[in-house]
This record gives C-alpha cells, structure tokens and sequence, in this order.
C-alpha cells in the first residue's frame, strides 16, 4: 500500500513508514485511517477507486488466476474482497474516480486522494508522468497478507530472424542479477529472479520514496506472495468477473450474487473448467 507523506503530515496524521505499518493490521485498520484523513481533509480521499485499490490487492493476497488447477473459485476469491470495496465507497474512503484515465491524473495533481493499492511497477510510470511526486510516496505491506500483482511475459516469434540472440537477450534480461538490476534501478520494475536481492542497491534508502529503503521491503515481500499457475482461460474470466464487478459498481447489484452469476457464465462458456 502507498500513501503521500506530505498529504498525511498535512492532515496530522502519522507518517512514518514504521509506525503506520503499526497500526494497519487489517483492511478494516485502513478503512478507518481513510475516514480519519476524511476528517482532517474533506476533499481528500484515502484512494482513488475502492474497485481498484482495495479490491485487487484483496484478492490477490490469495493468489493470482481464478481457477486452481480447471476448478473455478470466483466466489470464494472475490465476495470478500468485493464486498470490502463496497463498504469502502460507501464511507468515503475513495474519490471514486476510476483508475488510468485523465481524471485519475487531475486527481493526483489535485491530491484528490493520498494512497494506492498498487505494485512496484507503478513507480515507472510516476517517475514519467507526475514527477511532481518523487519523493513523497511511502511504502507498507497490505494488511492480511502480501500480494503480487501483474508480471512481465517474453516471446521469441517462430518467424524471427535473430533467435538465438534473442534467447541470449531474454536469458541475460530475466536470469541474471545484472540484467534484471539493470532494469529496476532506473524504473522501478521489481526483479522475479531472487538472486538479485543481494545487490547493495536493496538496502539502499531510495529518493522516489523519500529515502525509505523499498526494494528491501518489496524483496521480503516478493519471497512471501502466493503463486498459482495461469490457466489458459484466466484472461477470458477477468473480463467475465470484471463485468459482474461493474454491475456492483455502477448498479448496485449485490456483490455475492455478482460472483455467483460470474461463476456460472464462466462454467457456461469456458470449456473444461468445474465447480
């Protein structure tokens, strides 16, 4: 979880890393710290979108897919974690502005919220597109239990004309201390090859996150997240369950019947996968 020290300091609420990881031990510990900023700052929200912020950081604290092995276990992944979001917009705790659009950004320049529930990767794009940024982000683990979200995927094309140098790129890129630090010193983007984690850079504070040492942090939590294979169907069922979830959203339909008609669609229209 993110949050903008500044924002808080202004609010008078704490920000040092160390003692708000403190208090945040349960969701419900950050949906309180959203309504005290509330109160402290009316027009500031803890985040941006509850759907986004709250919502997947809770579901991929149990792992990433929404099958394990053909079996499908949408409701059992995602009722708590929807229900949460709802809960959240329903005590302020978000701007409701949904995420990666240009109102997310005005909202971020009008510290129209102070915190993401988000992944390594996000500093790439702040470092290009709102630099105004640097060095007021802090850093906790999610309360409940770390997550991993997102991931980089390489291919080699059949009709490629360079394939043996290309699988020497991708060896060095993806399987070398050097090659994956090479790419997470100017962006930010977290290495998956643990080997890396022995670089001095990880117990380095960093000046993104206003001296805060991170990549240690991150790398502690890289070694703890969930893991489950991706199933050849995980796309087609986000788009199935992420259909349901706007139904919650902008309908307010209620979030365990969402998931159980998302659960059925997918065994309706996904061959091979159970119940």
């Amino acid at each position: 979880l993110w949050y903008r020290e500044d924002i808080f300091k202004a609010a008078g609420l704490e920000t040092d890393p160390q003692k708000v990881q403190q208090r945040i031990k349960t969701w419900n510990d950050w949906l309180q710290l959203g309504e005290d900023l509330r109160k402290k700052n009316a027009k500031t929200a803890l985040v941006a979108d509850a759907f986004n912020d709250i919502f997947w950081p809770m579901v991929y604290q149990k792992g990433y897919g929404w099958f394990d092995g053909n079996r499908v276990v949408v409701q059992e992944k995602a009722v708590p974690a929807l229900k949460k979001a709802v809960e959240a917009r329903k005590r302020k705790i978000d701007a409701n502005i949904d995420w990666w659009g240009p109102e997310w950004a005005q909202g971020l320049k009008e510290n129209a919220f102070a915190g993401m529930g988000t992944a390594s990767w996000m500093q790439s794009g702040l470092l290009q597109q709102h630099p105004q940024t640097v060095g007021k982000w802090r850093v906790i683990r999610a309360p409940e239990g770390d997550f991993n979200w997102g991931g980089d995927f390489m291919a080699i094309p059949q009709q490629g004309k360079n394939k043996d140098a290309a699988w020497e790129f991708v060896k060095y890129v993806c399987c070398t201390a050097e090659g994956q630090n090479a790419r997470l010193k100017p962006t930010g983007i977290f290495p998956a090859f643990t080997p890396a984690y022995k670089d001095p850079v990880y117990d380095q504070g960093i000046d993104f996150f206003g001296g805060q040492k991170v990549y240690r942090l991150w790398a502690e939590v890289a070694e703890n997240v969930p893991g489950n294979p991706v199933h050849p169907s995980d796309r087609q069922a986000s788009d199935i369950v992420g259909n349901e979830i706007t139904k919650v959203e902008k309908n307010g339909k209620d979030p365990a019947q969402a998931m159980k008609d998302a659960e059925a669609t997918i065994l309706k229209q996904i061959e091979g996968v159970t119940r």
